[in-house]
């Protein structure tokens, strides 16, 4: 396999693209909309295979505004409201989100 196409090569199969980038391949159905989702998906995959995962941790993110707000704070709080002691619960948080919104059950 050439560097260059170890970096970042599209492959087209049937219906699927075959990305590899930086050796990793995404196997990736074939649609006209997919070209934003490319980047998000490597990271998650990449983060995946470079970090061990831990079966109870819970990481939460609001990528719309980076406040304590919207779904991810619902599901958070249902989490809190059954009172799962043994989950590690982690909020990701902007520099400028308010802290104490966040309640003291998450890390931050």
């Amino acid at each position: 396999m050439k560097l260059s196409e170890f970096i970042f090569s599209v492959k087209v199969n049937n219906n699927q693209k075959i990305y590899t980038i930086l050796g990793f391949k995404f196997h990736l159905k074939y649609e006209k909309k997919e070209p934003k989702y490319i980047l998000e998906n490597f990271f998650c995959r990449a983060l995946y295979k470079c970090c061990k995962v831990k079966q109870n941790k819970i990481v939460f993110i609001n990528l719309t505004n980076w406040q304590y707000a919207d779904s991810p704070k619902y599901i958070a709080e249902e989490f809190l409201n059954r009172n799962y002691n043994n989950l590690d619960l982690v909020w990701i948080k902007h520099f400028a989100t308010n802290k104490d919104l966040i309640p003291k059950q998450f890390r931050i």
